[in-house]
């Protein structure tokens, strides 16, 4: 039994409508990493530290991580490195991506008021960070990383880390 022309081309006709009108969302298309995996390669620095720079074109040069922090607040505390050549001390906020600091409200946050630089493994598109209060820089490591995020990821030992 053949269907009626008429028919098929009715749905053939609504399936095509309905199919056009699926649009792709590309900001759903994220890469899910978690944000320990930052941490952890924070933590052993595992990134190329020579001549790193902000993301605004600053020298950077990390002296010492921080330690990792186990309550609120940011996630490595008592951090120090030289920007341009001058030696900060503070604290080092982690993020997987650079607007998850306004997506997590952090400005105008006391507890982030020590923060000097903010650590993220992408920049997002159409974002830009400004935090008037403070002097924080950032660093975003998708280029520096010593390795393919998915390789570090599967070498990282988590249960050794808080």
């Amino acid at each position: 039994m053949n269907p009626a022309p008429e028919l098929f081309t009715n749905s053939f006709s609504k399936y095509t409508h309905d199919f056009t009108q699926i649009q792709v969302d590309e900001k759903e298309r994220k890469i899910r990493v978690p944000e320990k995996t930052i941490r952890c390669i924070w933590n052993e620095q595992l990134f190329k530290t020579k001549q790193l720079q902000t993301t605004s074109g600053e020298e950077l040069e990390i002296i010492f991580s921080g330690h990792w922090n186990f309550g609120p607040g940011p996630d490595f505390k008592n951090a120090a490195m030289k920007v341009n050549g001058k030696i900060l001390e503070g604290d080092v906020q982690i993020h997987v991506y650079s607007s998850d600091w306004q997506a997590n409200d952090l400005t105008g946050n006391p507890e982030y008021d020590n923060v000097i630089l903010h650590v993220f493994l992408w920049k997002s598109q159409d974002e830009t960070f400004s935090d008037e209060k403070t002097s924080v820089r950032e660093l975003e490591l998708k280029s520096v990383l010593t390795k393919g995020i998915l390789d570090l990821n599967d070498e990282l030992d988590f249960d050794s880390y808080p």
